[in-house]
């Protein structure tokens, strides 16, 4: 068999074991670091095509995780018979990173272009419009993941055959890559993506899989092949380091165990984001820190398992009691959520409350989760002879858990369950497949697991109890912080797309707020009827509108009611529950949906465009706030900007609309908009300090003659002062208008633009670091110094 040759050893002095693991496991790490970098960038990539939605958010990540699946079952059926698996190793990390960038260039490149004309050519069908998701992302998805899957089975079979225990050797490495993965989603999403871009962070990660094969060239230097020796040993003997297999029973009882485990683990986390979303908000950092602490449990887990006996001398017991444990601390960390969500915001920050419940709902349970892997691995085992064989078929039953637990919780648990029972029925899964493992273990392994197992299963029972709905608690209870003691929760709309949440104060009809995941995005404000109605006035005679996010649909409202003739107007929200929301802020709501001139889509706004031909006059757009909200950033970019203008008439208006936020963020956003849009102009909300850009393919509002048009067209609009009088007053809304062309440029230069490669808005945190005390900017801080910056022009 292979042998470590001891002139070629780095560290002749230490045994054969513990040499191999310095080499493979910082290697095994920088590849657990590239593959999640690969999987952030890739879902940005892929998304902007296929639209920001749940559907095709969960469409990539399936793909990427099949792809995984597939490599390791494919990887499994050859780790064995390869004669120099090392070798095999340094070939599948290299491959990785070639293939992974030209996956990542057909995407850029190519994928955009050919999926558009495959929607166009069979039309808006939900069938083959999923079909066309699947397939384009498993062309560009599968080559680098399947042998990114391939990797484990082969590191598991070289090391039992060089002597190392199959069950802590998986441990280990399984650990190793896991805590790789938590530094990627840390590194890609605290530093890269908002440094350098998704280009080099996709070098980057190539970077590290070069390094990680170039770490074991050095090891494979080392060891020197006895052919003979190899093929006598696959042939005739079986490596005592692969413990023997359990009886058939077991073996099906524990492969169905992992099977649900992975399903399990997976709705956990997509159920835990939902939680969490309300303290710690919707930013890229709020979902690296909830993802990277899911990884770290796991890897801890992982690499605990290799240091108790338990693990090793009881493992069936041992994997079915801590199936029960999952179960428990679930709805626990349910209870802890409850109770910190009781906690004022004036004892104790809303962050600080949300890290404290992220750590106690999510860490115990991904711990457990990831204690359980290498003893479900070791139960599965039928073949001894096949170590690598036997990884790979336990590693693709728990993927494709993961894959249908996923799928089945977004689209059928959360919207016909709902979070909180969702929890508690997979909690209770958990604790029933644990109790037929401990009921089917040997008598000599149960000990006092069975009876502490049956104590933690009531326990269950009694915290289902106490808890109630603890999601829907801390919703009301932020209303409440907004509007008021009296405030009423109308609906509560758990969706795939989000939990919308139309919230107000009876006995004040002003009083309204409609929350997504927690945040208040929309109020009932004269500036929501003037994204309709400003850039409508601008144009000669607007006939057809394009309004992107409905929110409460005042826009859209407000469009229907402007005086023109035969205007259509279609309106896009990729949150399908808002346009069930529209009756609890506007009475008319019904009357305005059944309109024959107006179409609603529960689409991504930017996908909408992308696949579609159709030409607008007027194109307005509401961001959900706030701007560095995870996704928003694809309504700001340069390619999104320049997708608008190559959709509006000759004569058609782009109107986007910013609140006030930092001036760091802020300016290059309008940076990047007057870059597309070279004639654009600034206006400022009335009673909002917020911004409307506005440009097109000529430049509006040039001329004091132009405003005078304006403010008397805007001013003879009944639905504009509906709520407010004054705007009636045409004094009053010449202050709309803040600055023209060549004062709004003078006021972005020197700063960068955003782009899809550099979306700068959604990491702020570096800027926020190294400058302090960045100033808001809003339409007041821009009338007080109008005349300085409009001087500046002509000094």
């Amino acid at each position: 068999m292979m042998e470590v040759d001891k002139k070629h050893m780095l560290f002749p002095h230490i045994d054969k074991a513990s040499y191999l693991r310095i080499f493979l496991c910082p290697a095994f790490f920088l590849s657990g670091v590239s593959g999640l970098v690969y999987q952030i960038v890739w879902v940005r990539m892929l998304t902007r095509f296929l639209g920001s939605t749940t559907a095709a958010t969960a469409t990539v990540l399936c793909v990427f995780m099949g792809g995984l699946a597939l490599g390791a079952f494919l990887g499994g059926r050859v780790a064995d018979r390869i004669r120099n698996q090392i070798l095999g190793y340094i070939v599948l990390e290299v491959g990785i990173a070639f293939i992974a960038l030209l996956s990542s260039f057909a995407i850029i490149t190519v994928f955009g272009s050919v999926y558009v004309d495959f929607y166009r050519f069979f039309g808006n069908n939900y069938f083959s419009l999923t079909v066309a998701r699947v397939l384009f992302s498993m062309l560009c998805l599968l080559p680098p993941t399947v042998l990114m899957g391939a990797t484990l089975p082969v590191l598991i079979s070289f090391i039992t055959r060089h002597g190392i225990h199959f069950q802590s050797g998986f441990g280990r490495l399984y650990s190793i890559n896991t805590f790789g993965a938590v530094f990627g989603v840390l590194l890609a999403g605290f530093f890269l993506l908002g440094t350098i871009g998704e280009g080099s962070s996709l070098f980057v990660a190539a970077l590290f899989n070069l390094l990680a094969a170039a770490i074991v060239i050095r090891l494979e230097k080392s060891l020197k092949s006895e052919a003979q020796a190899t093929r006598t040993l696959l042939e005739t003997e079986k490596p005592e380091t692969v413990p023997l297999p359990f009886p058939g029973r077991i073996r099906i009882w524990s492969k169905i165990t992992i099977f649900v485990s992975g399903f399990t683990a997976l709705s956990y986390e997509i159920l835990w984001t939902r939680f969490l979303t309300l303290p710690l908000k919707t930013s890229i950092y709020a979902f690296s820190f909830m993802l990277a602490q899911f990884l770290i449990g796991i890897a801890l887990g992982s690499w605990l398992s290799t240091r108790f006996s338990l693990s090793k001398d009881k493992p069936i017991a041992a994997f079915g009691f801590i199936e029960i444990l999952i179960g428990f601390l679930t709805v626990l960390g349910m209870l802890f959520f409850s109770i910190l969500g009781q906690i004022s915001d004036g004892f104790i920050s809303r962050y600080y409350i949300g890290v404290l419940a992220s750590v106690l709902m999510v860490l115990p349970v991904a711990i457990a989760f990831g204690w359980q892997f290498p003893i479900a691995v070791r139960c599965c085992i039928s073949d001894t002879t096949v170590p690598g064989k036997e990884t790979g078929r336990a590693y693709f039953l728990n993927t494709f858990g993961c894959i249908l637990g996923s799928v089945t919780t977004g689209f059928f648990l959360l919207p016909f369950i709902g979070t909180a029972k969702a929890m508690v029925i997979l909690g209770l899964v958990n604790i029933l497949l644990g109790g037929i493992l401990l009921w089917i273990s040997p008598g000599r392994e149960r000990g006092r697991m069975p009876a502490v197992g049956a104590l933690l299963a009531a326990c269950f029972v009694v915290v289902v109890f106490l808890v109630g709905n603890p999601y829907k608690m801390v919703m009301h209870k932020r209303a409440v912080r907004y509007l008021g003691p009296d405030t009423e929760m109308y609906a509560f709309f758990e969706g795939t797309a989000g939990t919308t949440v139309p919230a107000g104060v009876t006995e004040n009809p002003f009083a309204r707020l409609l929350f997504i995941n927690g945040e208040g995005v929309t109020a009932l404000v004269s500036e929501t009827k003037l994204m309709a109605h400003l850039p409508m006035a601008l144009v000669p005679d607007p006939k057809s509108v394009l309004v992107i996010c409905f929110g409460m649909g005042t826009t859209v409202r407000s469009a229907s009611r402007f005086p023109s003739h035969n205007n259509h107007i279609d309106a896009v929200d990729i949150v399908p529950k808002v346009f069930d929301s529209f009756i609890f802020f506007h009475d008319d709501a019904e009357e305005v949906k059944a309109l024959p001139n107006i179409d609603l889509y529960a689409e991504d706004g930017r996908n909408f465009l992308l696949v579609r031909k159709t030409l607008y006059d007027v194109i307005t757009i509401d961001p959900a706030p706030p701007i560095y909200s995870a996704g928003t950033v694809n309504l700001y970019t340069r390619e999104f900007l320049e997708l608008c203008k190559s959709r509006i008439n000759k004569d058609g208006v782009v109107c986007l609309w910013l609140p006030p936020a930092a001036g760091s963020e802020l300016i290059m956003i309008m940076k990047t908009f007057v870059n597309v849009f070279p004639g654009a102009s600034l206006w400022g909300g009335i009673d909002s300090p917020g911004f409307y850009l506005i440009g097109g393919h000529r430049p509006f509002g040039q001329t004091e003659e132009d405003i005078k048009k304006l403010v008397k067209r805007l001013s003879a609009i009944p639905d504009l002062s509906e709520w407010q009088g004054y705007y009636k007053n045409e004094n009053v809304l010449k202050n709309l208008y803040l600055l023209g062309p060549d004062a709004f440029s003078k006021l972005v230069k020197n700063v960068p633009e955003v782009t899809d490669d550099h979306p700068y808005t959604e990491f702020p945190l570096w800027r926020g670091v190294l400058t302090h005390n960045v100033p808001i900017m809003n339409a007041g801080f821009i009338r007080q110094n109008l005349e300085k910056l409009r001087g500046e022009i002509n000094p």
